[in-house]
């Protein structure tokens, strides 16, 4: 029997979700699929696979940078079939080239490219009362994700799967520019600050880190290390509501007050109005 392995990431279920539904698509076509969540388990040898699914959520315009990572310790891939699937809560822009030029530096064949919504669990969009896409992935997303990996277990490359990109303005190039892997390394990872009178060791924030970037110092409290790929669930799920990032300060806050006002004003998305204290974001 023919395999197709699944490497992707997700912490939110959005992506999660369209990977299952793949993997319910490749069944049908024949394929016996292994999926692996980058949050949770060690990357099995792509080579070992007859085909490849790479599957991300969209982070700032962006892929985030452990899935890049991981895609960068792949081995050539000689030629081998390879589709990917994008999750987005708002702008997905061109974030797929990213994911298109590694690929294409490991030598991967690609086949085909889904899109979908997912829940948008942004911090400084929920403090703000904005909730984009609530309710994504679909149904008829999700269907169509099913679809898509039939064709990609057959070998079927319809035009429906194309890839689709689209110029980002120059604000969200700023923003891009910005959120660059190197300016998270070397900058906002170091910026984080824990209000240690709040903090009640919880170890909440070490348990929820996607990156396995924090760890408890000597005395009890977190400590951040090298690998943040700020997401901010750190900050988002703290319940004394102790922890700060440089994303709800005042360099970004231009930023995202220019997207909550595009995302609320844009028809064509889909949002909730939200309120987001104590670690929960809640639908008011």
């Amino acid at each position: 029997m023919k395999s197709c392995l699944i490497v992707y990431y997700s912490l939110n279920h959005s992506t999660e979700k369209i990977a299952e539904k793949i993997t319910a698509g490749l069944k049908q076509a024949g394929l016996e699929t292994t999926l692996c969540n980058i949050k949770d388990k060690t990357c099995p040898n792509p080579l070992d696979y007859d085909l490849l699914g790479i599957g991300s959520p969209v982070y700032a315009f962006q892929i985030p940078m452990n899935v890049m990572s991981c895609l960068e310790r792949f081995p050539d891939l000689n030629g081998k079939k390879t589709f990917a699937f994008l999750t987005h809560g708002s702008y997905m822009l061109n974030a797929g080239d990213m994911l298109k030029r590694v690929l294409l530096l490991k030598n991967a064949q690609i086949q085909g490219w889904y899109y979908s919504f997912g829940a948008d669990y942004f911090l400084p969009y929920n403090k703000q009362g904005c909730l984009p896409s609530y309710g994504h992935p679909s149904p008829e997303e999700l269907n169509t994700a099913q679809e898509f990996g039939l064709d990609m277990g057959k070998g079927i490359n319809d035009m429906r799967w194309r890839e689709v990109s689209q110029h980002p303005s120059f604000m969200y190039r700023m923003e891009q520019f910005l959120c660059r892997p190197w300016f998270v390394r070397n900058v906002y990872q170091k910026l984080f600050h824990l209000n240690k009178d709040q903090c009640i060791q919880c170890g909440l924030c070490i348990e929820n880190c996607p990156a396995h970037n924090i760890h408890a110092d000597a005395e009890g409290y977190p400590k951040w290390e090298h690998s943040c790929i700020m997401c901010l669930e750190c900050e988002k799920t703290c319940p004394q509501e102790a922890i700060s990032s440089v994303v709800n300060g005042p360099i970004m806050k231009p930023f995202m007050n220019y997207n909550v006002k595009h995302i609320m004003n844009d028809p064509e998305l889909t949002k909730v109005r939200v309120k987001h204290h104590h670690g929960k974001t809640e639908i008011v």
